[in-house]
């Protein structure tokens, strides 16, 4: 702020008194607003109702809901934090899109294993805070033997 040399002391006190007055609450409106369009950014983009499906020994299905239309994908591993593989949103064959129920199938898992997972729903990322996403495939399912075929005739009574 340029100052003139010719305005006194009372003058200059009450021009920086006047300057805070207008810029200090005008600075905490505008931090604000930025916080609030943040917090409910996140706050759309946040996973509701997780729910681990279909669950077999090799594949299970991960599925959310966000308020807001977003893009979804579950990345997953067999250790806490680490997150190696990821499955796109099912509907999401070549390009993402944007939805707010999400699905996301997690395939060739080995039986019997403990997964964890996060959900990257828009541009943030979900892992269950302190208790974190996981799962557990079942044992591996026996192969049923092919039945031998019965080969006659069927006549009426």
């Amino acid at each position: 702020m340029i100052i003139p040399k010719n305005l006194d002391d009372k003058k200059l006190q009450i021009l920086v008194v006047i300057f805070f007055i207008i810029a200090l609450p005008l600075v905490v409106i505008a931090a604000r607003l930025a916080v609030d369009l943040q917090l409910s950014a996140d706050l759309a983009e946040t996973p509701d109702e997780v729910i681990v499906a279909n669950v077999n020994d090799i594949s299970a299905t991960i599925c959310w809901y966000t308020s807001a239309a977003v893009t979804g994908s579950v990345s997953y591993g067999t250790q806490p934090g680490q997150f190696p593989l990821t499955s796109k949103d099912d509907r999401d064959a070549a390009e993402p899109a944007q939805y707010n129920t999400h699905c996301a199938r997690l395939k060739n898992l080995s039986p019997n294993s403990r997964y964890y997972f996060q959900i990257r729903s828009g541009t943030a990322e979900f892992d269950g805070g302190d208790t974190p996403y996981s799962f557990k495939t079942r044992p591996e399912t026996q192969s049923l033997s092919t039945p031998d075929n019965i080969i006659g005739t069927i006549s009426p009574a």
